[in-house]
């Protein structure tokens, strides 16, 4: 509702609503009868008050995966002028719940007490338990006249910052949140009391930054390419924020997926640049780790990854080895995260074939029989076609090979042997024994399910008819 009348001012509120709650206020103010509205230098007089016996009611409200709960009740007098209110009162919430279990959010047990007066809001108790135990403590002052400011502390407690299934993170330690001039800083210390961080499942799939959405054009009619959260962080997301964190990962923050379970030592500093880009230093050891590959279960013997800046791409220095071994035979990584570099490690240095022999049998190369020599086929095919779902190709793929196998001949020599697919029936083959003068090449035609027609050139010549019966 709303009167005037002589210059007098009157609003009212009364709100009672499904997804609202309880909201009732009064406002009046006194001005000069000439005025057709009040100026910003008129007083104000009155006050509001909020109930919500439970906040789930709210959720509607929210974007998806978002969930409230809880009591909160407010009581505020207002005072001032229209152009600069004040007020006197508080804020309180009990039993409060917040959380989003896709997002790792999961806080409860909460209770708030802010005191309002006049431009200053006190915020004497803001505090959450973790999903997993732990607290979340929140104390300070916000002072809300012409140029907002804040001086807030920060209090950790055993508290889960990440609580999800493939992310928990509990988190010790003090922080100072300010707010000066338009910019926000945050400056602390914290340490990880324990943490898992799994990396099984690939991350969403998201469009690279050169694709440009049809009609989609700036100001000045210009295509707009279409930027990936990860570019816009690049970009400066964090842009008027000021950051310098100090993180000790502990003794029990643990990293596993793709084949890696290892335990992760060192400190870390997380800092921002004046665009606003996300900087992390430091270096960071695992510490009692394995490492699963060609099925074989091997021991990190070296294990770091330095942080310089961009933390999107460490430098990774990783050497694991077979463990029931007496001469160190694995695979080492090197280089940056966006194109590291995977090599077969041995001493003394080793031909590759026998290093791979050596990693997957466990056993010299000499006297193979054909199923070792299968296996060690398909692991040379895995070791150089790389992971299909990794971002970068593989060798065979930047070399267009199809086929890739070592194997042995009737005589016992190593032979290797390259294909490439030409169509869906048409293929040519390249062998070469490895103590052999020259190799062979085959040109392969399927005519039917079970007929093949070969011919074949170099140190052997001939033309085949080759007719495929199988049976179990």
């Amino acid at each position: 509702a709303l009167a005037a009348h002589d210059g007098e001012w009157v609003l009212s509120q009364a709100v009672v609503g499904n997804q609202v709650g309880v909201f009732g206020g009064s406002q009046t103010l006194q001005t000069r009868a000439e005025n057709l509205f009040p100026p910003a230098e008129t007083p104000l007089q009155g006050g509001f008050s909020l109930q919500v016996a439970d906040a789930s009611i709210w959720a509607p409200w929210l974007p998806p995966g978002w969930r409230l709960g809880g009591e909160v009740a407010a009581s505020v007098s207002l005072g001032g002028q229209v152009g600069a209110p004040t007020g006197t009162g508080e804020l309180l919430g009990e039993k409060l719940l917040v959380r989003n279990i896709f997002e790792g959010v999961n806080l409860k047990d909460g209770s708030v007490r802010v005191l309002l007066d006049r431009s200053q809001a006190k915020l004497e108790m803001i505090r959450f338990n973790g999903g997993g135990g732990g607290s979340l403590n929140v104390q300070g002052v916000v002072n809300y006249a012409d140029a907002p400011t804040a001086d807030l502390k920060l209090n950790l407690d055993k508290f889960r910052a990440l609580d999800r299934v493939d992310r928990r993170v509990a988190l010790s330690g003090d922080a100072d949140i300010g707010l000066r001039d338009g910019r926000l800083s945050l400056t602390g210390r914290f340490g990880i009391d324990e943490g898992l961080i799994d990396v099984t499942a690939d991350d969403a799939p998201s469009l690279s930054s050169d694709v440009v959405v049809v009609g989609r054009t700036d100001a000045q009619g210009r295509p707009v390419a279409v930027v990936d959260g990860g570019e816009a962080a690049k970009q400066g997301a964090l842009a008027g924020t000021d950051i310098d964190l100090r993180v000790a990962l502990g003794d029990a923050l643990r990293l596993r997926g793709r084949g890696l379970d290892t335990l992760l030592k060192g400190q870390l500093r997380i800092t921002t640049t004046e665009t606003g880009q996300l900087m992390v230093r430091g270096t960071v050891d695992t510490d009692q780790g394995t490492y699963t590959a060609y099925g074989q279960n091997l021991t990190i013997r070296r294990g770091s990854i330095s942080f310089t800046g961009d933390v999107g791409n460490p430098r990774l220095d990783i050497l694991a080895l077979r463990a029931d071994l007496d001469n160190p035979i694995g695979v080492s990584v090197s280089g940056f995260a966006v194109d590291p570099r995977v090599r077969l490690y041995s001493e003394p240095d080793l031909p590759e074939v026998d290093q791979l022999t050596w990693l997957l049998t466990g056993a010299a190369p000499q006297g193979q029989g054909r199923d070792e020599s299968a296996v060690l086929q398909r692991a040379a095919m895995a070791l150089l076609a790389g992971d299909k779902g990794a971002s970068s190709e593989g060798v065979l793929q930047k070399l267009g090979i199809d086929q890739f196998g070592v194997g042995r001949s009737d005589g016992g020599d190593t032979v290797v042997t390259v294909g490439k697919q030409l169509s869906k029936r048409l293929s040519i083959v390249y062998e070469k024994g490895l103590a052999a003068a020259g190799g062979t090449w085959s040109l392969l035609y399927r005519v039917a399910g079970r007929t093949t027609l070969r011919a074949r050139t170099g140190i052997e010549n001939a033309v085949e008819v080759i007719w495929s019966w199988r049976w179990d």
